[in-house]
């Protein structure tokens, strides 16, 4: 039987868990055409409340969970344009 290790803390490893799971909602949400409630998103995704939430989004991605999907969206942009 082989081991896999990981090395990140389980507190860390929890907290990019769950800033994966916050980012794959707000793009869900995003994507229907609508602003994320954080509130809601907080509570799905596990944490305490909206600014636990964009505390831990914003440590993972650099952004805000609001300011990330327009930046993700001019990254994704940019990277298809021709010479």
């Amino acid at each position: 039987m082989s081991t896999t290790h990981v090395a990140l803390s389980p507190r860390r490893l929890t907290t990019q868990f769950r800033a994966e799971h916050t980012r794959d909602a707000v793009v869900r949400t995003v994507a229907t055409g609508c602003a994320p409630d954080l509130a809601r998103v907080a509570a799905e995704c596990g944490y305490y409340d909206h600014s636990h939430l964009v505390r831990d989004f914003r440590q993972y991605t650099g952004l805000s969970p609001t300011a990330w999907p327009a930046e993700e969206c001019r990254n994704i942009h940019g990277r298809h344009r021709g010479p």
